[in-house]
């Protein structure tokens, strides 16, 4: 079997197991109930290891068992691997379940199934069935890279890069990722680019960067198209790059890559890289947003409160901002709570407001701290001068202009605090070293009038 057929998918005794997937998914018994046991811990695009498969469930192969364990303990390999698989379709105790499968993989390993050490690789790390052993996945992960199994050179590559059971090897790792993508492997090949970038010495524009983003976006590999797409969006270079950047975004959406949809609506609402079309950035936000890109929730929202790329609801609106303020978006939350606050699509609650701006400020939402701190301040809703001060030093501190300016303009008026003009003064510098033009006019009033300070 070609190498790329025997890295993607194991079949037999009725059993299809796929490792094209980014999750690592265990269906137990008949009902199918899904386990998640491994996690997808990709950084930006690196490829850890944990490299994800789901079981479809077949009645005649948990009946197999008993002949699959005795095949394993004569020495057949693929018996074992095959009823580690057994062994996390079968029954309830997991746990139990779980020691089963990774004793099952272990004994495929030392009987040199690549396939086997490189699952038996993925329980030693994460612990699964026993306890975790970074040094021992490391080197079984070796072994199966040695037996040409690509997802598993790919996860030695991660090993290495990070100094994961062992010592840092770039050079090495960066190799690794380059076999397994050229072995048609794509998520190693943006892990190569990605490493190329951070420890190679090569510029994110370099021909070399881009052919590997290139490779795994060919391969369909949602992350390498979006990066694809950024990298060459911000290059800024003629119109034809643009073109070519929303192509990679418009198949990273394809591919449901949340940040992708987003990207390419702001493209589709910028005109960039082809034709001006609101509806269809309406559309892509709101796949983003489906695939629980809290940005892309937001920017819906907007949209539909807007009323750009089609009709103006603002119940709609309302709908997605909340759904943005579930998925953490700090601005999301900010905007939903301007809709309470306004009573735009649905009724007016300044309490739930001053809620929903407190989730926006714990986001570290600057300008929602400041809406916080506004109503507070005033009295909307609720008058809490103390907190006020809190939230908009908060606000300040984010790099909110106005929020310097309203919180000198509660030092100047002593509210919640003992009167100081020489702080309303320090916090107008901020504010309009920040850009708020406002709090500029206000700082040079006091510069002419020596209010706070010497007259200048």
């Amino acid at each position: 079997m070609p190498l790329k057929q025997r890295t993607n998918r194991l079949e037999g005794r009725g059993v299809v197991l796929d490792m094209s997937d980014t999750h690592f998914v265990l269906a137990y018994g008949g009902e199918g109930v899904l386990l998640k046991i491994f996690q997808d811990i990709l950084k930006v695009g690196a490829i850890v290891g944990l490299l994800c498969f789901a079981l479809v469930p077949v009645d005649a192969f948990a009946e197999d068992i008993g002949l699959l364990a005795t095949q394993c303990e004569n020495g057949d390999g693929t018996s074992c691997l095959q009823l580690g698989i057994a062994w996390q379709e079968r029954g309830t105790d997991a746990y139990r379940n779980a020691q089963q499968a990774r004793d099952s993989y272990s004994r495929s390993c030392d009987l040199g199934i690549a396939q086997g050490c490189h699952l038996f690789g993925g329980f030693l790390q994460l612990g699964v069935g026993g306890e975790k052993d970074f040094a021992q996945a490391r080197a079984v992960r070796a072994k199966a890279c040695d037996g040409e199994f690509l997802e598993a050179c790919a996860s030695l590559g991660w090993y290495l890069e990070e100094g994961v059971g062992g010592g840092a090897d770039w050079k090495r790792a960066l190799e690794l990722y380059e076999q397994a993508c050229h072995g048609s492997y794509a998520q190693a090949c943006t892990s190569a680019a990605r490493l190329l970038e951070k420890g190679g010495g090569e510029k994110r524009t370099s021909k070399k960067v881009l052919s590997f983003y290139r490779l795994g976006c060919e391969g369909n590999h949602r992350n390498a198209c979006r990066f694809l797409g950024i990298i060459l969006h911000d290059s800024g270079v003629g119109a034809y790059v643009q073109v070519a950047a929303r192509e990679s975004l418009e198949k990273a959406c394809r591919l449901d890559d949340g940040p992708g949809c987003l990207l390419l609506g702001h493209m589709w609402k910028q005109g960039k890289g082809g034709e001006k079309d609101a509806a269809k950035a309406r559309v892509s936000y709101g796949k983003a947003c489906l695939l629980k890109s809290g940005a892309g929730c937001r920017y819906l929202g907007l949209a539909c409160g807007a009323g750009l790329g089609g009709e103006k609801d603002h119940v709609k609106a309302r709908d997605a901002l909340g759904a943005a303020c579930e998925l953490k978006d700090g601005a999301g939350c900010r905007f939903l709570g301007l809709s309470w606050a306004g009573g735009l699509g649905g009724e007016k609650d300044l309490a739930k407001a001053i809620d929903i701006y407190g989730a926006a400020c714990h986001l570290e939402d600057g300008v929602g701290c400041r809406s916080l701190g506004e109503m507070l301040a005033d009295g909307e809703g609720e008058e809490d001068q103390e907190k006020a001060l809190e939230v908009l030093g908060q606000a300040c501190r984010l790099g909110d202009g106005r929020g310097c300016g309203r919180l000198a303009y509660s030092w100047s008026r002593g509210e919640g605090v003992e009167k100081s003009e020489a702080r309303a003064r320090e916090l107008l510098g901020r504010a309009c070293e920040l850009k708020w033009g406002t709090g500029c006019a206000a700082l040079a009033y006091r510069w002419e009038r020596g209010i706070g300070g010497p007259k200048d």
